[in-house]
């Protein structure tokens, strides 16, 4: 039962990547929400010299997570020619795998925009967490 709960959840994050690839623009509509949020806690932190801190709701949709003092993600790139790892590594991110010309992952928020300065990555789709029960 667990195999196929799993397979659900792979299935329904592949469908939902490739609905986000044929948005226009490297980013996908999930990921400019956060990238917004993102930046508005940013400005907020910037007044008060605090860290940054988003809404728990973004924390929680996106499974985010802390890791030096930054929110990381998990996200989804589609390339369209090959690319270095060095070029991902640069930016702190961290590949978990690579299926054909799709990669999942791991990277600070606040290097999502220069990942996406990146010729070689076609879209990028940050993680939103599944509630397949």
């Amino acid at each position: 039962m667990k195999a196929r709960n799993n397979s659900k959840i792979v299935f329904l994050i592949m469908f939902v990547f490739i609905l986000a690839c044929a948005s226009t623009g490297k980013f996908s509509s999930s990921t400019k929400i956060l990238l917004n949020e993102y930046h508005k806690a940013k400005q907020r932190a910037g007044k008060t010299e605090n860290k940054i801190t988003l809404p728990e709701k973004i924390v929680n949709d996106y499974a985010l997570k802390i890791a030096n003092n930054d929110y990381v993600a998990h996200a989804f790139i589609k390339l369209d020619e090959s690319l270095n790892d060095d070029d991902l590594l640069i930016l702190g991110a961290t590949i978990n795998s690579k299926i054909g010309d799709t990669w999942i992952i791991t990277i600070p928020l606040n290097k999502i925009e220069e990942l996406g300065k990146i010729k070689a990555i076609k879209q990028i789709e940050v993680n939103i967490k599944s509630n397949i029960k």
